[in-house]
């Protein structure tokens, strides 16, 4: 069971793009696994430094992955559960503005991802076919629970490579 790009918005088509080859299930341990590999060669020296002015830091990075994944799997439980009223969108550069990650310790940060991981995975395990299939409204878009699944994977794999690319 895969999205249909077509009924993608098209700001979310390249996020699933990247991860339409995995099954579903399969989806987040895939990019966490990765995500974990590149997250513990990073010191915790290293977690406020930006590539270029004004960019976000490592540590806004991983607190705006987490921040994201917590309002994605939100969605897909209110859809899941019938929600018929519109989902609302959120500011993400406010958001990584008022989490103030550059106050965390990177290892809190990453402790927080992976707990966040298992219960994101337990979520999407709970979800039946038909949940899986459900329609609702969120960010001025009609999306499916299971659209959201591969924009949640594909929007950390985006992440994680850029990290990777100017980062590291």
């Amino acid at each position: 069971m895969k999205p249909d790009l077509n009924t993608i918005p098209e700001f979310y088509r390249g996020y699933i793009q990247s991860v339409l080859d995995d099954d579903y299930l399969d989806l987040l341990s895939n990019v966490y696994a990765d995500a974990i590999t590149i997250l513990n060669d990073i010191p915790e020296e290293k977690a406020n430094f930006a590539y270029a002015e004004g960019k976000w830091t490592i540590n806004d990075i991983l607190q705006h992955i987490i921040d994201s994944e917590r309002i994605f799997t939100y969605r897909m439980v209110a859809i899941s559960r019938g929600e018929k009223q519109a989902i609302s969108g959120y500011n993400h550069n406010d958001y990584v503005s008022c989490a103030k990650a550059k106050n965390r310790s990177f290892e809190s940060l990453l402790k927080e991802y992976k707990n966040l991981h298992q219960s994101t995975n337990d979520l999407i395990a709970s979800f039946s076919n038909e949940m899986l299939q459900m329609t609702g409204n969120a960010n001025g878009s009609s999306i499916k629970v299971i659209d959201l699944i591969y924009i949640n994977g594909g929007h950390q794999k985006h992440h994680f490579k850029i990290l990777k690319e100017r980062y590291l």
